[in-house]
C-alpha cells in the first residue's frame, strides 16, 4: 500500500507542477494505482465475512500492481519497445489464464 501511496502522491505533485495535461500512461497508471489501492483496502476488510471474494480482490490487487509497473517501465522506451514489452505482458497474462482454467 506504501507503493501505491507513494506513486499517487508523486503523480500528483507532478500534475501540479505541469499545469496541463499529463500523458495517457500517466493517467493509466494512477488509475491502476487506484484499482490496487482499492482492492487491497477491499479485501483487508471484508476478509472475515467474505473469503472467497477477499481472494479475488488480493488477485485483482496483484494484477494491477504489475499492470502500474508495466506502464512505469514502458514510459521512457521508444514505442517499438513500448508494444513489445506490452505484449510480453499480455502473453503473460494469457499464460496465467491458461495455466489457471486447464492445469
Amino acid at each position: 500500500m506504501a507503493c501505491c501511496f507513494d506513486s499517487a502522491l508523486k503523480t500528483a505533485v507532478l500534475f501540479a507542477e505541469t499545469k496541463s495535461e499529463l500523458p495517457l500512461s500517466f493517467l493509466i497508471f494512477s488509475f491502476a494505482n487506484l484499482l490496487t489501492f482499492l482492492s487491497l483496502f477491499l479485501a483487508k476488510f471484508i476478509a472475515p465475512k467474505f473469503a472467497v471474494v477477499c481472494q479475488v480482490m488480493e488477485k485483482v490487487a496483484v494484477v494491477s500492481a504489475v499492470t502500474a509497473f508495466i506502464i512505469t517501465i514502458a514510459i521512457p522506451f521508444p514505442q517499438s519497445l513500448k508494444c513489445i514489452t506490452w505484449a510480453l505482458y499480455a502473453i503473460s497474462l494469457l499464460i496465467l489464464l491458461i495455466s489457471k482454467y486447464y492445469f
